[in-house]
């Protein structure tokens, strides 16, 4: 008879309740560039990070003045304002979660089934919103959630760093250390900007320490 340790609808269910259960908020009302190392030579991209689909855990970001280049504050409110609405009435409450731990120890395909397309259901919607809302910006602007298993960590030198709205890098610790680590968390509206990413990146990542070096060669050249 096989583990259910080792079974795959096992460590499906275990990789969906963590999903449904996860709430780091480091990532949540945070605009981030896409690392130089991943969009050189590409159009920049925005990432704006607005929580997960769980009660109590997004984050709104104020517009910021750079955003024009593709859209008015009035347009970005008014996106921002209409997930918010969504998200504040559908999101998964802690009883949900709770039904998917029990009940992925007794029966693992139903809630696996009935949680996946919960989670494909309210992703669609807000990609529906965000689609409608956006049709008259300046750039292409899509929705997207994502996953623990899409992220991967990368060395600590700024090309590879993801740098928010403050100028602060998106920096993951855990058992392994801390580092870079990209995509962010959770639900993230995309923007593709009309510009270079190596232009946009004068206006958004911090001149010290200096793009593209080690930041210990920055420090030593200060």
């Amino acid at each position: 008879r096989p583990k259910v340790g080792r079974s795959f609808p096992g460590l499906a269910v275990c990789r969906l309740v963590a999903m449904l259960g996860a709430t780091d908020k480091n990532y949540m009302g945070r605009i981030f560039m896409k690392p130089l190392a991943k969009s050189r030579d590409q159009n920049a991209e925005l990432y704006i990070n607005i929580g997960l689909h769980s009660t109590g855990n997004q984050r709104f970001p104020p517009y910021d003045a750079r955003l024009a280049v593709a859209c008015s504050e009035d347009q970005y409110n008014e996106l921002m304002n209409a997930l918010q609405e969504y998200m504040d009435q559908n999101s998964c409450t802690s009883d949900c979660q709770t039904w998917a731990q029990i009940c992925g120890v007794f029966t693992l395909c139903i809630p696996l089934c009935a949680a996946n397309w919960w989670v494909s259901n309210y992703t669609s919607r807000l990609k529906d919103i965000t689609k409608a809302k956006t049709k008259t910006w300046s750039c292409e602007a899509r929705i997207q959630l994502m996953n623990k298993d899409e992220t991967r960590r990368a060395s600590m030198v700024p090309e590879q760093t993801a740098y928010d709205q403050h100028g602060q890098p998106l920096i993951v610790t855990n058992l392994h250390g801390s580092a870079p680590e990209w995509p962010p968390l959770g639900y993230n509206v995309i923007l593709v900007l009309p510009m270079k990413a190596e232009d946009w990146a004068q206006q958004w990542i911090p001149s010290q320490p200096m793009i593209g070096m080690p930041q210990q060669e920055a420090m030593n050249q200060t």
